[in-house]
């Protein structure tokens, strides 16, 4: 008989010991788009307004609106479920967030975080933990984190010498990277505090940050003259090279990776034209910009949702409307551009779930 209880117990230790390992087990941080690739994704916009996808993107759902919104700037999943949008509400100078615990079926009430006017970009670098950039009412650069998946925030702090954040990334589990303006932040510790504002030469203003791996990224905008630029990192974002253009580009306003080597970066010429580029090297040469079928407007913003599969999305000058653009190769090749009607003034973010 004690020698059943005794077995009997040393189950039930062994059980409550791999429960307690499972639910403390988090898969390991890659900057990069699921090997398996996702279905699921969001498209958003001005004034609340999104929209589903369940192909990849390939097609989109009709418009839907997340009441609270003057404009949603970012979209961003921490998970196969769970995810974030940021942006403004005018109405209240307030920077504010909702989020999803259902591939964005549905959203929690628009709430603001304290501190910030805007709130331009969103990171997660696991179920838990990210990181969102934005300004203060001061024109500050301020970022705050979240512990929870992004259902509550920190006190939007400063990060001295930033006029505007715009963008960030993470590198790695702990390490991220912030840009906006001339210049840049790195955090080591997963977004608590972040290292001083830093110049990077020949820089008028970065839009988008992108890392491939642990050690090598690329941020890309504008420089002075009104030329495309990018430059790159080979230690996690703590320095950054030369910039160098992209000829053609007017301005570059988003990168992203689909492997360690390759990527695509997009934005639009001087005649407004919808531009992409690619890379085979991890971002140190691009090759010459390409436009894409139908597309005439400019490129805000581009994800993968498998190594293979891409969306672009913009602005469409001739309507008004939003427009989009897949790929299935990695982004070598676009479809011709469709429009997503209804939503107005153009999509300014597009994420897929991990």
């Amino acid at each position: 008989m004690k020698k059943n209880i005794f077995f009997l117990s040393l189950l039930f230790i062994c059980f409550s010991c791999k429960k307690n390992i499972d639910q403390n087990s988090t898969v390991p941080f890659s900057p990069l788009p699921p090997a398996g690739g996702t279905l699921y994704g969001l498209a958003v916009g001005v004034q609340g307004q999104y929209s589903l996808t369940t192909d990849g993107g390939i097609s989109w759902n009709d418009i839907q609106q997340i009441n609270g919104f003057s404009a949603i700037n970012y979209v961003a999943f921490s998970s196969t479920t769970n995810g974030v949008v940021v942006g403004q509400n005018e109405s209240n100078n307030q920077g504010v967030y909702s989020y999803t615990l259902n591939r964005g079926q549905n959203w929690s009430m628009a709430q603001a975080i304290s501190g910030f006017y805007n709130i331009n970009a969103v990171a997660f670098n696991s179920t838990n933990n990210g990181i969102a950039v934005g300004n203060n009412s001061s024109t500050q650069g301020v970022y705050s984190y979240t512990m929870d998946g992004g259902q509550n925030w920190s006190i939007a702090q400063p990060i001295s010498g930033f006029s505007s954040i715009f963008a960030v990334a993470f590198s790695s589990a702990d390490n991220a990277v912030a840009v906006g303006g001339n210049g840049f932040s790195y955090t080591m510790n997963g977004g608590r505090s972040w290292s001083a504002f830093k110049i990077i030469d020949g820089i008028g203003g970065l839009n988008s940050v992108a890392f491939s791996s642990a050690n090598y990224g690329v941020a890309v905008g504008q420089n002075s003259n009104n030329e495309g630029v990018y430059t790159y990192t080979v230690n996690g974002g703590q320095d950054w090279s030369t910039t160098k253009t992209i000829t053609g580009f007017y301005d570059i306003s988003y990168v992203a990776f689909n492997s360690v080597t390759n990527g695509v970066a997009v934005g639009y010429n001087s005649n407004n034209q919808a531009l992409y580029s690619t890379t085979t090297d991890g971002g140190r040469n691009w090759s010459t910009p390409a436009t894409i079928s139908e597309f005439n407007g400019i490129i805000n913003s581009i994800a993968f949702s498998s190594p293979q599969n891409a969306t672009i999305v913009g602005y469409d000058y001739a309507t008004g409307q939003g427009v989009y653009s897949s790929s299935i190769d990695g982004g070598k090749t676009w479809a011709p551009a469709k429009i997503i009607s209804s939503f107005t003034n153009g999509i300014s973010s597009v994420g897929f779930t991990k």
